[in-house]
């Protein structure tokens, strides 16, 4: 698979991981020699192993934490390989070629926001890492399996048929986790790669009808700065691509406890970008 700057083949000894990994990275697989190996592998007696180009990055007895930590992997690698572009930890969906960058901190219900997004007919750029072209301030995207559930976290009941879109025979690896491929949400939901029109702040607030809030300029690029990876590499760069995709977009704070409000609240966001343009 081709994950923005990282290449990887994984082999895993499970039939069912290989299958998951295969219907959940999907759109990110290729057939071009990888530079990378990483394999999974789980004994009689459930002990799991990671390796990283041969190298044992994981050992454990919980197959849920060997398979948590593989999906970390592949992200943490990414990270770490893909240079040349401002890396911001956030979601986006996409319409009329505009997408709409969700930021802020864990909880927030970044990634909720973004597979009602994607139900709703938006295309999926990614729910982990938005990958900024500094040049051209185009986004490339990163369709990763959206990742719902977890932490003692909960779904929307709005979203709560997509728990029958989960790779089949996951159990034991998934926990209380929900791993989605964007193509099983909505058949082509995959986003080519696109301008920026809107910057999002979600605040999740339970039962709280959805509105939008003016957010400032200087607000955005900060709030932006605070989740980009690797602000120290760069940094100059980095805040001079925020600061011109801020000035092109509009910016906002969305108050929401329910995700087709929050949708139809969003919606009209891109229209008058698409309009803009």
């Amino acid at each position: 698979m081709r994950l923005l700057g990282f290449d990887a083949v994984v082999r895993a000894d499970d039939p069912v991981v290989t299958r998951a990994l295969t219907e959940l990275y999907g759109p990110l697989s290729c057939d071009e020699p990888a530079e990378h190996i990483i394999t999974f592998t789980r004994t009689r007696d459930d002990i799991c192993e990671l390796h990283l180009d041969g190298a044992r990055i994981l050992h454990t007895e919980s197959p849920a934490v060997a398979f948590s930590h593989l999906i970390w992997e592949l992200n943490r690698q990414t990270i770490e390989h893909t240079t040349g572009r401002t890396l911001v930890h956030a979601s986006a969906a996409a319409r009329g070629g505009q997408a709409v960058v969700l930021v802020g901190p864990m909880g927030s219900g970044k990634s909720t926001l973004v597979a009602a997004l994607v139900q709703a007919g938006f295309g999926y750029v990614t729910d982990e890492v938005v990958a900024i072209n500094p040049e051209t301030l185009l986004v490339d995207p990163y369709p990763k399996p959206i990742s719902l559930g977890g932490a003692g976290g909960s779904v929307p009941d709005a979203l709560a048929a997509l728990q029958t879109l989960r790779p089949a025979g996951l159990e034991s690896y998934l926990g209380d986790h929900w791993l989605v491929a964007p193509e099983r949400v909505r058949p082509g939901a995959v986003a080519d790669r696109t301008m920026i029109g809107a910057v999002v702040v979600p605040d999740y607030v339970p039962h709280a009808p959805a509105r939008l809030e003016p957010l400032s300029r200087p607000e955005a690029v900060l709030t932006l700065a605070e989740h980009t990876f690797q602000l120290g590499d760069r940094p100059e760069d980095h805040l001079d691509a925020l600061a011109r995709v801020v000035a092109e977009a509009s910016c906002h704070r969305l108050i929401s406890g329910d995700p087709d409000g929050a949708v139809a609240a969003l919606r009209p966001l891109l229209e008058r970008a698409e309009a803009a343009t």
